[in-house]
């Protein structure tokens, strides 16, 4: 299991974070499908972008400023 970040962008900027654990890459970008109802988003895992905006991240991941 991993520790995964979904941001959902509106305007290209991060409107909600959610903290998910889950079993798989998979199960992580289908919570975050159903989570951005429409909306863009992003997935993150360890601090690396998996999936959204062909995995470039728009911004720098809020687990980077975590202490």
């Amino acid at each position: 299991m991993h520790e995964y970040e979904i941001c959902i962008l509106k305007g290209g900027v991060p409107s909600i974070i959610s903290l998910e654990i889950q079993l798989s890459d998979h199960a992580a970008i289908r919570s975050a499908q159903r989570l951005a109802q429409g909306n863009k988003f992003q997935v993150w895992r360890d601090g690396d972008c998996i999936y959204g905006l062909d995995s470039k991240p728009a911004f720098s991941s809020p687990l980077d400023a975590r202490p």
